[in-house]
């Protein structure tokens, strides 16, 4: 299961005419990362729990990434690595290639919050490639049509705009672990377990990704409007603009979700027009695209490629989608 993470507020918190506004106070501040320095707990899909130490600004990197790093990644909990080591995440294997890869990934991420990070941290690191990690699972489906209604990430769409968030990391930490806190006791205030429940959706939730029994794999769903199209193809071209501003290439790259290569759901139409229009607006934009699901089709069992349906990438996987991308870069 991938929700948005509890360790960024995202937009926030619904504010009047059903607008998204940051949780961080009143002048609309909104971080885009985790708290700087602490030991980040991700997830436990494979039986035993992943952490990662973040960095100076909140990021899964080892020390020392943020000096002249010549590949950046951005995009969401994929990018970042989640459910496995850090070592054995997409930049981590990239980095050993490559050298000089710094990853901007964070889970909860959609499209506005990955051009929003492309703008708050590269300008002034100036990277040859950026990488743009496009995850079909939730990318256009269910974070853009949220992250649409906050002003502050749309703004993003304008040249010029930025929040300052290099300049603000200190105050940014101080609120947001403020904030953290708050949602701490109430939470522990609400239930007597904070996993009441949990277990009776997931055994359906994994039951329905098994057998494709989710909206899109059955075909009855079009889930990406003509308006989530268009404001994609802006997005892009913005993030495009923005790295060519410094000479530096936005390269698109296609993450496939696990119900793909499950049951039924490999024979979900709507997938596949989806993947077909995405890949398409990539194209028109004159950006390089590198497709991992073909390499992970191409696999003698895809299946193996994951921890179970609707989880991340196993380690293995995360391999193969380095490997891909390593290819498509060289």
């Amino acid at each position: 299961m991938r929700a948005r993470s509890m360790l960024v507020p995202g937009p926030g918190k619904q504010g009047p005419g059903g607008k998204l506004v940051s949780a961080l106070g009143g002048d609309g501040l909104l971080p885009l990362a985790s708290l700087p320095g602490k030991r980040i707990v991700t997830c436990n899909e494979s039986g035993a729990w992943v952490t990662f130490d973040s960095d100076e600004h909140g990021f899964n990197n080892p020390p020392g990434s943020w000096r002249a790093p010549r590949i950046v990644l951005v995009g969401d909990s994929f990018t970042q690595g989640d459910c496995v080591p850090p070592e054995k995440n997409i930049a981590a294997h990239l980095n050993r290639r490559f050298g000089g890869v710094l990853n901007l990934g964070i889970a909860g991420h959609g499209p506005l919050s990955e051009l929003a990070a492309v703008k708050e941290y590269l300008p002034h690191l100036r990277p040859k490639t950026v990488l743009w990690m496009y995850f079909e699972g939730n990318d256009l489906f269910k974070d853009l049509p949220e992250e649409r209604r906050s002003d502050v990430l749309m703004s993003y769409l304008k040249q010029g705009f930025r929040q300052g968030l290099m300049d603000k990391g200190e105050e940014a930490a101080r609120r947001f672990q403020a904030y953290l806190d708050d949602q701490l006791a109430e939470a522990m205030g609400r239930v007597d377990s904070p996993y009441e429940g949990l277990l009776d959706f997931l055994k359906l939730f994994h039951l329905r990704e098994t057998f494709g029994l989710d909206p899109v794999g059955l075909g009855l769903a079009e889930p990406v409007t003509k308006d989530d199209l268009g404001l994609f193809r802006d997005i892009l071209r913005e993030a495009r603009r923005t790295v060519r501003s410094w000479g530096g290439k936005l390269v698109f790259v296609f993450m496939p979700d696990a119900p793909r290569y499950f049951a039924s759901a490999r024979n979900s139409r709507i997938r596949d027009r989806v993947r077909g229009q995405v890949l398409d607006i990539a194209k028109d934009l004159g950006l390089p695209v590198i497709d991992v699901h073909q390499v992970f089709a191409a696999a003698p069992d895809p299946q193996a490629l994951f921890v179970y349906p609707g989880s991340h990438y196993n380690e293995e996987g995360y391999k193969r989608a380095a490997e891909a991308i390593a290819a498509g870069l060289d």
